[in-house]
């Protein structure tokens, strides 16, 4: 069974204990995260917590519920406005609200709204899984190198050197040497995998194996390349993140 969070906006301390009662019983995988009554402190958290359910209340504290919505251009969570006013649906769904339940809650109504937000972000996740697949198995670059273009998947990328105007590609199977220099493919390859250790190297973050204090990253396949004194604080924080990250 898949989990879930929301946080929960309301006024009324004791509507926020109904709802999540009513969760409680019917939802034991939504966790709740947060509970607010002042409108002031749900924009906050509203604008920095990524719950995958917003639990919202319209008329809060002579404020409206949906101007919170418009403080948070960018937020992700599924919203469910809980409200005791009929006449304001036609405006949450503008807002893309993903339910609208009518005050006092008819546990009907509540359940198969939130069984319908529940496939919703079900199917969001998986529509996420199959475009990272993707972009992992096919993200390819093409790679001139005088005769032909060779074509490379960006993850069998270790690390690329530069050589006089030319670029040297190594990869988990060859070497290829273009007529790129590497600020192109600098620019052309993302910032949060490969990472520019030395105004001639550039390395790919998920192929390092380790780093010696003598300054010198050693990559999947041997290479020593050397890290620029200038980025060492920076690739020591890098560094220290990515090891976090991969313990067992």
């Amino acid at each position: 069974m898949d989990n879930y969070t929301c946080l929960i906006v309301d006024d009324e301390s004791k509507a926020i204990d109904l709802l999540e009662y009513n969760l409680g019983i019917f939802y034991k995988n939504i966790e709740v995260i947060g509970t607010y009554t002042k409108w002031d402190d749900a924009v906050n958290v509203v604008r920095s917590t990524d719950a995958d359910i917003l639990f919202l209340d319209i008329s809060m504290q002579d404020k409206n519920g949906m101007d919170l919505i418009k403080y948070a251009p960018n937020l992700q969570s599924e919203v469910v406005f809980i409200t005791a006013h009929e006449d304001y649906a036609v405006e949450a769904f503008r807002l893309n609200a993903a339910g609208y339940i009518i005050k006092p809650i008819d546990k009907t109504e509540f359940v198969t709204t939130v069984d319908k937000v529940l496939e919703k972000i079900r199917n969001k996740r998986l529509a996420k899984k199959v475009l990272e697949n993707e972009l992992h198995i096919q993200k390819r670059i093409g790679i001139p190198n005088g005769k032909a273009i060779d074509y490379v998947n960006i993850n069998d990328i270790i690390c690329l050197e530069a050589v006089n105007s030319y670029t040297k590609i190594v990869t988990t199977d060859n070497e290829i040497l273009c007529s790129y220099n590497i600020g192109k493919f600098r620019e052309l390859l993302d910032d949060k995998t490969f990472y520019q250790a030395h105004r001639s190297h550039v390395i790919n973050l998920n192929h390092i194996r380790r780093y010696e204090v003598t300054g010198y990253i050693i990559m999947d396949n041997n290479k020593e390349v050397p890290l620029s004194k200038s980025q060492r604080d920076n690739f020591l924080n890098l560094f220290n993140k990515l090891a976090r990250n991969t313990k067992p």
